[in-house]
């Protein structure tokens, strides 16, 4: 039987990251502690290469993506990192069916406050 990677257990809750901290753990940072913390986003949504910022985050590989799309606890662990970066990007999203994903500013964002914007930046269909 084949181990999980790294990636693979931190975002089900096995193993946490090189600092020490649980994917949950980061899930409930406030927005002052998500932009003054900048190690933890390749660990949220690693690359399939190394990190240039973070080398000591896991490197994605060909088996992550399959093992994500695969698995229905890993992909709603994924969507609630998209959530929470995108919450303090200063947007929301709503998922429309499977296959639509709607972003829109939230209606307190400074983000859309500092570029004057306001409701649906954008819809994606997959």
């Amino acid at each position: 039987m084949k181990t999980d990677s790294k990636i693979v257990q931190f975002y089900l809750g096995k193993t946490n990251d090189n600092r020490g901290r649980s994917i949950e753990e980061i899930w409930q940072w406030d927005h002052e502690l998500l932009e003054r913390t900048h190690d933890y986003i390749q660990w949220l949504f690693p690359l399939p290469e190394v990190s240039r910022f973070n080398p000591h985050a896991p490197v994605l590989t060909e088996a992550d993506i399959t093992r994500f799309r695969s698995s229905f606890g890993l992909n709603t662990r994924l969507t609630v990192s998209l959530e929470v970066i995108l919450d303090f990007y200063g947007l929301s999203c709503q998922y429309l069916d499977t296959k639509i994903l709607k972003l829109s500013w939230l209606p307190t964002s400074q983000s859309a406050n500092n570029v004057g914007c306001t409701g649906e930046i954008i819809t994606i269909s997959a």
